[in-house]
């Protein structure tokens, strides 16, 4: 009598191939593929690698956490509930880093921040 060997299968075709976004496999929020899309449609650099755009991604997001903690604080310190402008402008202006990335821009509030932070500090 023969005995037939009977083959495991080792395909993955039983189980569903869930794909997942870049910005889960990184752990972000922020959305890495739109980044991706953007370097690559600006030209800077013929040549992108995708960890660039996670990078990218994760600075942006970590810089975006900071100013909202710092904005919260802010909000709270003031015996608010929301988040205005005035907060976010407070919050760049009283950190020194932040101020330095972002001492040229504009808020709606900007002014009175200055005049606020002026009298707080």
């Amino acid at each position: 009598m023969r005995t037939q060997k009977v083959k495991k299968s080792t395909s993955k075709a039983a189980e569903p191939v869930r794909r997942q976004r870049k910005e889960k496999r990184a752990g972000l929020i922020l959305p890495v593929g739109r980044m991706e899309r953007q370097l690559r449609a600006g030209q800077w650099n013929p040549r992108t690698s995708p960890v660039s755009a996670v990078y990218i991604a994760a600075a942006l997001e970590h810089v975006l956490r900071r100013i909202l903690a710092q904005s919260m604080a802010w909000a709270d310190a003031m015996q608010r509930v929301r988040v205005t402008p005035l907060f976010v402008a407070l919050a760049v202006k009283a950190d020194p880093e932040l101020d330095a990335l972002l001492g040229d821009v504009m808020f709606k509030d900007a002014r009175p921040a200055d005049y606020i932070l002026q009298a707080v500090l």
